[in-house]
């Protein structure tokens, strides 16, 4: 199985061809093309003309592609999908939406998300591919918390705000290894150190300031960063508060540069307490130990160090530095008088 079929494979196990759904946004590349007996709905930002245009202006996408963008049968923003089918007056069950690298995008994610819960009957299925932030152009900006989506539900935003676009812009940066530049790479077989930020603070602050003003134009940049753990997290605590009916089904590894999300309509998404905080708190250790560079080695190395592990290899580098600023002996009699005073004061407390 080459790794285009297999990444759909995993993008569509909850997909029924014969049951009607909802793609967001495929462009040239559908994952559950009409050609292929698939009864779905195609829902974009565009319309079928204006995507073909654009096409054909783009240096990435072959000519021969082009044939392959869909009609679009819905118009609109994706976080608006209920009132999207209600003004195009579509009645019948919506039993599936995929979204391939679109979610990112989305200003107000958890109106989206919510929006899915609304058009989707019980047990109906929200199968995405989002980007893990490490592995791309992403890589140097922090991970989106579930306060910075509430603060965008808050506020019912529809566009990137400034702060959001100000971030992505300055931080932005690219991946350079021998073969060239890239906007991505894999987990599992590149080197963190090989991302370069990109020298653009001026055009983040022209953007900025632009965007203060009445009416800016839409900039089009990704508002939430994640890894399957920070994205598995936020949906656990929306479902507990009661603010959606979407309960995780599975959250995957990373693949490469992307991660792959199953989320089920359900009237009660919630659990009890006991359940709820133990995989919070596992999700927050996962999370703790997978910012940075250190993701990269442990994928590679096919372990995770634990706790103790770290705070060993952390006491062995303070050694280290204390033998070079010392010198080992005077750093042995120093350890040496620092154990004596310790056991002095145990024995003063007996």
């Amino acid at each position: 199985m080459n790794k285009k079929s297999s990444r759909l494979q995993e993008l569509t196990r909850y997909v029924d061809r014969h049951k009607q759904g909802i793609e967001i946004a495929p462009f040239f590349n559908p994952a559950v093309p009409k050609s292929d007996g698939y009864n779905v709905l195609v829902l974009d930002i565009s319309t079928t003309a204006e995507l073909r245009e654009r096409a054909k202006t783009s240096d990435h996408i072959p000519n021969e592609r082009i044939d392959e963008i869909e009609d679009v049968d819905i118009v609109g923003d994706a976080s608006s999908l209920a009132d999207l089918l209600k003004a195009a007056q579509i009645d019948d069950d919506i039993h599936y939406i995929v979204s391939s690298h679109n979610f990112e995008h989305l200003p107000n994610p958890i109106k989206f998300l919510q929006g899915c819960a609304d058009v989707l009957p019980e047990g109906g299925i929200v199968s995405m591919a989002i980007p893990d932030y490490r592995t791309c152009f992403d890589h140097f900006r922090f991970p989106t918390r579930l306060s910075d989506w509430m603060r965008a539900y808050r506020q019912d935003i529809d566009a990137p705000d400034p702060d959001t676009i100000f971030d992505y812009v300055l931080n932005k940066s690219t991946y350079q290894d021998s073969e060239g530049q890239h906007n991505s790479c894999s987990l599992q077989l590149s080197d963190p150190g090989l991302f370069v930020v990109d020298r653009r603070m001026g055009k983040a602050f022209d953007l900025y300031s632009e965007q203060l003003q009445p009416d800016p134009v839409y900039v089009d940049v990704h508002c939430t960063v994640s890894f399957g753990a920070t994205f598995e997290l936020m949906v656990r605590d929306l479902a507990q508060l009661g603010l959606l009916d979407l309960e995780v089904i599975d959250v995957t590894e990373t693949h490469a540069h992307e991660y792959f999300v199953h989320l089920r309509k359900t009237s009660t998404a919630g659990v009890a307490e006991d359940e709820y905080y133990q995989r919070r708190d596992a999700l927050m250790k996962q999370i703790d130990r997978g910012l940075g560079p250190l993701a990269f080695d442990q994928v590679r190395s096919g372990r995770t160090p634990g706790y103790f592990e770290r705070s060993k290899a952390r006491g062995t580098l303070r050694q280290q530095i204390g033998a070079m600023l010392l010198g080992e002996d005077r750093l042995a009699r120093l350890r040496e008088r620092n154990r004596q005073r310790r056991t002095r004061r145990r024995l003063s407390r007996n």
